[in-house]
């Protein structure tokens, strides 16, 4: 159930008007791009702030929202995005734009 629209994506990313279906989603993204390579330890920094505004202490391993991120699936502007289809550069892009706009989101 992809859709096309990779650089759509990547443009809606980079100027911020991206909009996360969920933070569960957003928090197994942040997890997929650092497994990956995609984010440097920092990510972890991220995780945490989105974390905190989920109210959780661990990662909602249960949350169908959580396991389509860890499996690099990106949702929100009612459609899914595979991140693992954008190949490396384009991947370590996004990623990087994932966690950029994650922590404007949570106010980082």
């Amino acid at each position: 159930m992809m859709s096309g629209g990779d650089a759509g994506l990547l443009s809606s990313l980079s100027s911020g008007s991206f909009n996360f279906a969920s933070l569960e989603n957003l928090t197994g993204v942040l997890s997929y791009c650092q497994e990956n390579g995609y984010l440097g330890s920092n990510a972890d920094i991220v995780k945490g702030q989105v974390m905190d505004r989920l109210g959780v202490d661990s990662e909602p391993e249960q949350d169908d929202d959580y396991q389509q991120g860890l499996e690099g699936i990106l949702q929100g502007d009612g459609e899914a995005f595979s991140l693992s289809s954008l190949g490396d550069q384009a991947g370590e892009r996004a990623c990087g734009l994932v966690a950029d706009q994650a922590m404007s989101f949570v106010g980082g």
